[in-house]
């Protein structure tokens, strides 16, 4: 259910405007290529059949019982399973094979994944199986085509004659003219020098301009920390990574997060409007509970009606789970306000502007950085209290593990990689005024344990603060934008999807970036260990 229900107009007016948007056949069958499943083949009146990726693991597939309705209840209900799924499969493959010339292709390997296919034994089965004929790859079926049926067939068939005596480079006449071959070559020769080039992330020569000139938010900066080529891509290319939500078994951590956060604003704007009570020197109370439980609630149906929180089988135990996070939260976080003294002052506090545009402070929100610089900064602080005292106590709350258990007073940022609690630390000043002191924290939820770590954001913090925020921004203007890959390995979720976009591995630019890291005018920022031990000179 991913909406209210809809009446009969509405359900014709989808149905019409989905049917008119199908795929036109141009042409009718019988003529020209078709191009069907396999269940498709038997009865047509075809010249030729191609039956593509015939290796055991596609055909027959692996079979995939419901995971609802398993193949026992399907056969006491006398309902199809999933051998009769397969064995209907093998049927249209065999009479495909019988009507009509036919050919079949089938992969040798898997070049990813390093291993090797073997052919369908629905083939084997076949006592008037074909003759095969073994090509070792699509590149040597191309050096060894006397007719190539399209011009670049041929441009591409005589360049790889040529390489086969003598290896091409960028600039050999025989590559005049053929500019994509031209900058293809040359990009995998500049990749594989040893120094930072523009086909991997040297920007250094194109100006980027002053980053203090901008207003930016934490995560942009922690961003270009932990990958510069993904700020390139995500914050220069304005390119995003979208997660496939209708893949999704279960609710995405991101979704999660969103939901508890969500419920988490509306509770606490209630409390500041009034429509629920201040809370007591005790903190939290029973009536607190019910009007938080309410929020969740709500926020539950719209999330499912978003269709953002998985499979409904799974979805029911994990807002079990959400709840019971969210009221042990509460109890920690009544008990740190009764210690405390401390009053709810803000909730989701947007910064410079609210979310109508209208602004929110006095002038914009900045952090020190060295020179006598600033960097304004944008961002929404999740809450902010008052302490009896005077103090602001700023928290954002995190739903994912407990990352921040190095964070002290003298490292503020875990070595210049965290620059929310800064950010939000000045906001946070910025909104209540005032010279009393600022705490800024992380609350952490149930994988978290309910832990609070902070920082006391003092003049020798700021300091700290400043010289690791321009870094980071020296780094940005300069221009240096490499894919920071992580080692390979095997790992239950993809760290960057932009340095692996096909989830598969980081072996071949962690290899690279491994030399190029190296670079002399990139070591201030990237270089290791040993790069620290040495100078320019390479003397220790």
């Amino acid at each position: 259910l991913v909406a209210d229900p809809v009446d009969r107009p509405g359900f014709a007016a989808v149905l019409e405007s989905e049917l008119s948007d199908l795929a036109v056949r141009q042409g009718r069958i019988g003529h020209g290529v078709t191009i069907g499943s396999l269940a498709s083949g038997p009865g047509s009146d075809v010249d030729v059949a191609i039956v593509l990726g015939a290796v055991d693991g596609l055909l027959p597939p692996v079979p995939r019982p419901d995971p609802v309705l398993g193949d026992a209840e399907r056969r006491a209900a006398a309902m199809r399973t999933s051998d009769d799924r397969s064995d209907e499969l093998a049927h249209a493959l065999a009479l495909t094979l019988r009507s009509t010339s036919a050919v079949v292709l089938l992969p040798r390997g898997d070049l990813r994944a390093t291993a090797a296919h073997h052919p369908s034994r629905w083939l084997d089965e076949r006592s008037d199986a074909p003759d095969t004929l073994v090509i070792p790859s699509s590149t040597a079926a191309l050096l060894d085509l006397e007719h190539p049926g399209a011009e670049h067939e041929l441009r591409l068939r005589d360049r790889l004659r040529r390489a086969a005596v003598q290896p091409l480079t960028s600039g050999d006449h025989g590559v005049d003219g053929d500019e994509v071959l031209a900058r293809s070559l040359r990009l995998s020769e500049h990749r594989a020098l040893p120094e930072l080039t523009v086909y991997d992330g040297d920007l250094s020569g194109v100006g980027l301009g002053r980053v203090d000139d901008t207003v930016v938010s934490a995560t942009q900066i922690e961003t270009w920390a932990a990958c510069p080529f993904q700020y390139f891509v995500q914050y220069l290319l304005h390119v995003r990574h979208d997660e496939d939500s209708e893949r999704e078994i279960t609710m995405s951590p991101l979704h999660a997060g969103s939901l508890l956060h969500e419920a988490l604003d509306r509770f606490h704007r209630d409390v500041l409007a009034g429509a629920a009570p201040t809370p007591a020197t005790d903190g939290w109370d029973p009536d607190h509970e019910r009007v938080l439980l309410r929020h969740f609630d709500d926020c539950c149906d719209e999330f499912e009606r978003a269709g953002r929180t998985g499979r409904p089988a799974v979805w029911h135990g994990h807002r079990t789970a959400l709840r019971h996070d969210l009221l042990a939260w509460l109890a920690h976080d009544g008990e740190l306000m009764r210690q405390r003294s401390a009053q709810l002052h803000a909730s989701e506090f947007d910064f410079p502007v609210d979310r109508n545009g209208s602004p929110t402070v006095d002038g914009p929100v900045a952090l020190p950085l060295p020179g006598d610089r600033t960097l304004s900064v944008r961002g929404s602080v999740d809450r902010v209290d008052v302490s009896s005292d005077g103090a602001i106590v700023v928290t954002d709350h995190k739903t994912g593990r407990d990352r921040y258990q190095k964070l002290t007073d003298d490292d503020p940022t875990l070595e210049g990689t965290k620059f929310q609690l800064p950010v939000y630390a000045a906001a946070a000043r910025a909104l209540v005024g005032g010279s009393g002191p600022v705490r800024a924290e992380y609350s952490m939820f149930g994988a978290g344990g309910y832990a609070r770590r902070g920082v006391d954001f003092d003049d020798s913090v700021w300091r700290e603060v400043a010289g690791r925020l321009g870094h980071v921004v020296d780094g940005i203007e300069a221009g240096w934008f490499p894919l920071d890959a992580p080692e390979p390995g095997f790992r239950l979720w993809n760290e960057c999807w932009f340095c692996n976009p096909d989830d598969l591995s980081t072996a071949d630019i962690h290899a690279r970036w491994s030399t190029k890291r190296h670079d002399p005018r990139v070591r201030r920022w990237f270089g290791d260990q040993d790069d620290d031990d040495h100078d320019e000179d390479g003397a220790t």
